[in-house]
Parts: C-alpha cells; structure tokens; sequence
C-alpha cells in the first residue's frame, strides 16, 4: 500500500512482481508522474486497486485541515509565525522557544529602526549561547521584516523580508559567540550606531540591552526612552508632566553606567506621548536626548 509519494514505487517491478504472484496485492493513491500514464503497467496489474490521489479526502481529513487553517490564520492575525507555510522560515521548536524567539526579532529589529535618526545601509545579528543552536533563518527574516516597516509602505512579511532587503541593497551580516555573558541565549541587533538585544525570560521575551545600557523592557507598547545624567528628581518630573496630560505609565526601568553618571530611563505606556510632551521633557535640565517608539501597538 502507498498513499505517500510515488517515487518510492517502482512501477514496473511491482507490476512484474504482481504478475508472477510475488506480491499478493497493491492498492496505490500516488504516482509518478501523476496522473498515472494511460500505458503504465500497473493499469493492467492483477490483484491492484488505484485511487486518483484521494486518500486524504475523508471527512476527517477534512475537518483536520479545515482546524489547521483556521489555527494558522488566528496565528497569523496575533503576530505569530504560519506553523506550516512552506514558502516562509519555520520558527524554532517549541522546547527552543518557539515563535517567542521571532517575536522578539522582529520587536528588535523594529525598535533599532526607530531609534535611527535617519535609514539604515545595514544590519549586523550577533548570536550567541544556547542561540547557536537554532536556525538562524528565521530570526534574520524578523529582524528585517520589524526594521523595514518602519521605514517602507510596501507590505513586508517573513517570506520577502530578505528580497526586499537585497533589492534595496540593505547589507545583512551575522557573527555567532558560543558563550553570553548574561544570558543562556542573547540576539543582538545592530544598525548604525544603535544596538539592541533580548532574550527570552521564563518563555517570555524581553528587550535586555539598548545602547550600552542593560534593562529589562517589554517589547510591547508605547515606550518613551531618555538619556540624561542620573541626578535626583529627573524621574519624578518626568512621571508628573506624563500624569498631567494623561499618559499612563504601566512600566519603568533605567539603566545607568555608574552612580551619577550617564543614565537610560525606558519608560512603557498604554499612551502615545504627545509631541509637545516630548519637547517639554526634551528641555529639562540633564537630558540629553528623548526618542519614542511603538512595539507591536
């Protein structure tokens, strides 16, 4: 019995060995070449059931299918990768982190682009720890796909993320580290003089490195960043200009290089800051620069 690809029968011999009684019976779905050429052998075979390919077309079969479409849309419709598409980079195993680690190449490659201050003529992925252990296809498909929405009108998913990178002449290169000195597993991103890196906490991604400062940043939401000096009070008149025009803030981390010094303060919102917020806060005393970005929002 074959009901899984052609190739794997030899036509003629099972027809021979049919005829002479060394087979007792076949009953064949599949081909090659499909459809069955109207001389093959076997159509003459004694002992032979043929069946034009259809032997996934049971009830069952189709209500499976019906279920696995519908799954693969929803997934789609939440920002995750097609389980089964066979034009498109499969995502990782599901005990290697699974779509997690897309998502957080794509929130990466995204939130690098937004930090630019103008369009990028490369990107460098540096991979390292326990990442060297999967395929890096996908995560380079994400990576370009998050930087170049934020630049590009044309729709870019993981199946043309990288020919549209190579047809706008976008430089891709990659090194690997097969330890990381925080982390199991680091992706980092590069662009310009912007770097950024995430890995996944308990399953979760996280953004855990931007611009030489160590965080721990969702990679969902509004996110207002400022680099100033770390000087008492900044934070709190921040949080109040932010409560006095209605911007939530649902998360706050900074990071700094030593006590006083330079410092980079995340803040995630449930709210778009306003320009003229932005410039306000732009004007205090010891910031020395604000950007926003938007993640998966």
């Amino acid at each position: 019995m074959n009901a899984s690809r052609g190739e794997v029968v030899d036509a003629k011999a099972l027809a021979d060995a049919l005829a002479a009684g060394t087979i007792a019976g076949a009953a064949l779905d599949v081909f090659a070449p499909e459809p069955l050429a109207a001389d093959s052998p076997l159509r003459n075979a004694p002992r032979t059931v043929l069946t034009p390919h259809i032997a996934g077309s049971t009830s069952e079969a189709q209500v499976n299918v019906a279920v696995d479409v519908v799954r693969q849309v929803l997934d789609i419709i939440d920002g995750k990768p097609a389980r089964y598409a066979v034009n498109a980079p499969r995502p990782p195993a599901d005990e290697a982190g699974g779509s997690a680690w897309v998502r957080l190449a794509e929130r990466l490659g995204s939130l690098a682009a937004q930090l630019l201050d103008e369009r990028p003529g490369g990107i460098e992925l540096h991979y390292a720890g326990q990442l060297l252990e999967i395929d890096p296809e996908p995560l380079r498909a994400a990576v370009v796909k998050g930087l170049l929405e934020t630049f590009s009108e044309q729709r870019v998913n993981l199946v043309n993320a990288l020919a549209i990178a190579r047809a706008r002449g976008l430089d891709i290169s990659e090194d690997r580290e097969t330890e990381s000195a925080r982390f199991r597993a680091l992706l980092t991103v590069k662009v310009g003089s912007t770097a950024v890196g995430g890995t996944l906490v308990q399953g979760e991604p996280r953004i855990v490195f931007i611009d030489g400062f160590w965080v721990d940043v969702p990679v969902e939401g509004h996110l207002l960043l400022t680099k100033h000096q770390d000087k008492p009070g900044l934070v709190g008149r921040v949080g109040t200009l932010l409560g006095q025009h209605d911007v939530n803030i649902s998360s706050m981390q900074v990071g700094r290089l030593h006590p006083r010094g330079e410092a980079l303060m995340i803040l995630t919102l449930d709210d778009p800051v306003p320009d003229e917020v932005r410039a306000k806060i732009g004007a205090f005393d010891d910031v020395d620069r604000v950007r926003t970005a938007k993640l998966g929002v």
